[in-house]
């Protein structure tokens, strides 16, 4: 873990790291509702919405 915050505070400066709220599962559910509700912007390669549309 170590590598990654010396990575990420040495980008970042300032960030604040925080514990997580849970597991992957909750963060993929999490952000499965901000999709279907249009919150989540797609951000390639890290982020992509699909809609049923199409």
């Amino acid at each position: 873990m170590e590598p990654f915050r010396d990575t990420v505070t040495a980008l970042l400066p300032g960030v604040r790291l925080a514990a997580p709220r849970g597991v992957s599962a909750d963060g993929a559910l999490a952000l499965a509702r901000a999709a279907v509700a249009g919150s989540v912007r797609p951000r390639p390669p890290y982020v992509y919405v699909f809609s049923g549309a199409g």
